[in-house]
């Protein structure tokens, strides 16, 4: 999230996306290719009655691996956050319209904040915020790790109290 969404005298705190761990299958398929393609380079590469050089073969491979990587790459930026000195901005991307749609959430009308889990995301130290206002959640998935946004935003919370004691 680049810093024109911020007002003047608005500090970035804390900014963050979707896990990469999320997408391990895709690394993973990458990794594979990517491997594939070291053999092909290595190994004469000759399909039956089509003789295929090995640097053609590597070379495709290794093409063909920037896909898993690059839809992982964009699935992973489609939510974001960002915390600020004043708010919470979340940054999501509605793919069947392709807009873009950004929340601003003040601090004070902030009613709480949790943290969900499924047992593969704590193996894994990742989880969903989930920001609440009034009666409406704000839903970011699988943030890695999730307890630091949220220490973060009650960190500000309190030094706002703390200020206004003042």
């Amino acid at each position: 999230m680049v810093n024109w969404h911020l007002i003047p005298n608005e500090k970035k705190i804390h900014d963050t996306t979707m896990s990469r761990k999320v997408f391990l299958k895709y690394y993973l398929g990458a990794i594979i290719l990517i491997i594939l393609a070291i053999a092909a380079f290595s190994l004469p590469f000759v399909m039956p009655d089509i003789p295929i050089p090995s640097y053609i073969a590597g070379t495709v491979l290794i093409l063909l691996s920037l896909i898993p990587a690059g839809i992982a790459e964009m699935k992973r930026r489609r939510e974001m956050i960002l915390i600020t000195t004043d708010r919470i901005l979340v940054r999501k991307f509605d793919k069947p319209t392709g807009s873009v749609n950004i929340e601003a959430i003040p601090f004070d009308k902030l009613t709480n904040i949790r943290v969900k889990q499924t047992r593969t995301q704590r193996m894994l130290h990742i989880g969903d915020v989930v920001f609440i206002v009034a009666s409406t959640e704000h839903i970011l998935k699988d943030v890695d790790p999730p307890y630091v946004i949220e220490k973060a935003v009650y960190r500000i919370i309190e030094k706002e109290k703390a200020r206004a004691r003042k």
